[in-house]
C-alpha cells in the first residue's frame, strides 16, 4: 500500500499546483454526483450550519475533500515543511501553561488528518487518541503513519491501558492530547446543544480536563486560499469549580460544542464530517 501511495504522490508532486486545483474542482464535482448518500448528510449540515440551502458550499465541501488528499500526498512526498512555509500561524502562545498538559479540542475541519504531525514538526510534544478497530496489520502501519507516528504519540482507542498512558502523558511529560469533539464514536458522549439541535458529542475532553484541571484549547488548520492555510488555536476555556464535578463537566462541555460552532459556522466548507451528530431525514 505504502508503495502504491509514494508512486501516486510523486506523480502529484510533478503536476503544476494551479492544473492541480482544477483537476481536484473536477474530481470534487464528480464525487459530489456520484456520492448521493454524502451529499445528502453535507446538504443537511449545511442547512443546520447556516439556516438555508446553499449547493455551492455542498459542492464546496466534496471540492475540499479532493483537495485534503492531493495535499496529504504532496506532504507524504514532500514532507511536512512543505506546508508550514504556506501556513500563518495564529494563537500558538496558548499552549504555554506554566507546565501543564494540555488539551486540544478540534474536529473533522480543514487538514485535521496531518494537524498533529504539523504540530510535532514545530517541536510539540503532541498525542493523540486513535481508533483502529478492524483494520489490518498493513492497514494499521499506513494509519499510523499517516497520523504522524513516531513523532506524534499515539494513543489506540483499543488499548486497556490507555487511560493510564494518558494520565503520565499529559501530567508527567506535560504533553498537548488531541482529541476529536465533534463525533460521538461510540455512542458515549452526551447531550449538549449544537446548532440549535440536541445531540450527543464526545464529553471525554470536558471530563479529562476537569478531573486534572486542565486547560483545554480549540485548533485547526483550514484553508485560508489557494495553497495557503491558518494553523489556529484559541485562547485556553475558562472553566472554574463549583463543587459539583458532574456541573463542571457539563458547563465545560457546552462551551466546547460552542466554540466548535463558532469554527464550523466561520468555515462551513471545510467541515468534512459525513458523520454528523444529528439524525438523517429517512427517505
Amino acid at each position: 500500500m505504502i508503495k502504491k501511495i509514494n508512486f501516486i504522490a510523486g506523480i502529484i508532486c510533478l503536476i503544476d499546483p494551479w492544473f492541480l486545483e482544477k483537476l481536484a474542482q473536477l474530481a470534487g464535482f464528480i464525487f459530489y454526483l456520484i456520492s448521493p448518500a454524502k451529499r445528502e448528510i453535507a446538504r443537511k449540515n449545511v442547512d443546520i450550519i447556516t439556516g438555508s440551502e446553499n449547493k455551492k458550499l455542498v459542492l464546496r465541501i466534496f471540492i475540499n475533500i479532493i483537495m485534503n488528499i492531493i495535499e496529504f500526498l504532496r506532504v507524504w512526498r514532500l514532507g511536512i515543511q512543505s506546508i508550514i512555509i504556506r501556513t500563518e500561524i495564529q494563537g500558538f502562545e496558548n499552549f504555554s501553561t506554566d507546565g501543564q498538559g494540555v488539551i486540544l479540542v478540534t474536529g473533522h475541519i480543514g487538514i485535521w488528518d496531518i494537524a498533529a504531525k504539523y504540530l510535532a514538526h514545530l517541536g510539540y510534544n503532541i498525542g493523540a487518541v486513535a481508533e483502529f478497530k478492524g483494520v489490518s496489520a498493513s492497514h494499521y502501519d499506513f494509519m499510523l503513519e499517516i497520523r504522524g507516528y513516531p513523532e506524534v504519540k499515539i494513543f489506540p482507542l483499543e488499548d486497556y491501558g490507555i487511560s493510564g498512558k494518558i494520565l503520565r502523558f499529559l501530567k508527567k511529560e506535560q504533553g498537548i492530547l488531541a482529541l476529536l469533539g465533534d463525533r460521538d464514536l461510540h455512542n458515549t458522549g452526551e447531550t449538549v446543544r449544537f446548532f440549535n439541535e440536541i445531540v450527543k458529542l464526545p464529553v471525554g475532553p470536558a471530563r479529562l480536563a476537569v478531573r486534572l484541571n486542565l486547560p483545554v484549547v480549540i485548533g485547526y488548520v483550514v484553508r485560508s486560499k489557494s495553497w495557503r492555510y491558518l494553523a489556529m488555536v484559541s485562547k485556553p476555556l475558562s472553566h472554574s469549580r463549583c463543587g459539583d464535578r458532574e456541573k463542571d463537566i457539563k458547563n465545560l462541555h457546552e462551551k466546547i460544542a460552542k466554540s466548535l460552532e463558532n469554527v464550523i459556522t466561520k468555515y462551513p466548507d471545510q467541515w468534512l464530517n459525513f458523520y454528523p451528530p444529528w439524525k438523517m431525514d429517512e427517505k
